[in-house]
């Protein structure tokens, strides 16, 4: 084999190297950049990245309310009394357009204290506008916001008396613990009831997803897992849910499981909820 020869096999090998090893990176980035947009597609708690109106709190005077409860078609609002927005954020699509104080009474037409008022306000799509109608000062009007990509998670209050929530010691959806799971369980989520938090659901929890590095994923849960009991309580029954309010992060957890056909006792370890 000629110098020549030699010096053109290894150029070609060269070349060989260098566009696998593009090709390799280019594949590596894109794995990166899939994982970084999956990620960025929750906004905790199993809830997805929808839209937003860039409400940060809604507040209940008195009744039931709950927030992004899971129901056959997603994801939904429960309202027994017209809402009121606050902590409107200042760069936010509601910016100028409603005011803190501001009462939801109907989203694009239907009565916010609907079942389809509440899923309308729970499955915004980005750029396609949302007629509200609101009461403000006693006077009733109609405004137009168009959603932005965000999270659709506002915190919630459900206070007594009209008067406005205390920032530091507003109630938010769901207690401050937090253990990374998405959960499908046909009509289900919390409700806020006499001053405390309660998990209500007609069918039996079965584990959609655990988040990744989460508490639950730590401990060995897994996408497909029916829950039958936490500590002890059927979760069915009525008022079965009400330990959660004594539930601490850091505080073990027992959840029984079936696999298949096998019943786990998984303990989980949860977390201080993300966002508080």
């Amino acid at each position: 084999m000629t110098p020549g020869m030699m010096g053109t096999m290894e150029m070609v090998a060269s070349a060989a190297f260098r566009s696998m090893f593009a090709r390799r990176l280019s594949m590596a980035l894109a794995l990166t950049l899939a994982a970084g947009a999956a990620q960025a597609q929750s906004c905790g708690d199993g809830v997805p990245r929808t839209a937003t109106l860039g409400i940060g709190q809604l507040q209940c005077v008195g009744g039931s309310c709950t927030l992004n409860a899971r129901d056959g078609a997603g994801r939904t609002h429960d309202f027994s009394t017209e809402p009121r927005v606050w902590r409107l954020e200042p760069d936010g699509p509601a910016h100028g357009v409603l005011r803190d104080g501001d009462q939801i009474l109907a989203v694009d037409g239907a009565l916010i204290t609907t079942p389809e008022g509440g899923r309308r306000l729970a499955n915004l799509r980005a750029g396609v506008p949302v007629a509200l109608r609101i009461r403000r000062g006693g006077a009733e009007m109609r405004v137009s916001v168009t959603p932005r990509p965000g999270c659709n998670t506002p915190a919630l209050a459900v206070t007594p008396t009209a008067a406005r929530p205390d920032a530091n010691a507003a109630a938010e959806a769901g207690p401050a613990i937090y253990f990374g799971m998405e959960l499908d369980c046909g009509d289900c989520g919390w409700r806020r009831e006499g001053g405390d938090f309660r998990w209500h659901s007609t069918e039996p929890m079965r584990v959609k997803a655990a988040v990744p590095g989460s508490p639950a994923a730590r401990a060995g849960l897994r996408a497909g897992d029916v829950v039958l009991r936490i500590n002890g309580h059927e979760l069915t029954e009525r008022g079965a849910g009400r330990f959660f309010d004594r539930l601490t992060p850091g505080q073990a957890v027992r959840f029984e499981v079936r696999r298949g056909t096998r019943t786990l006792t998984i303990p989980i370890v949860p977390e201080v909820r993300r966002g508080t």
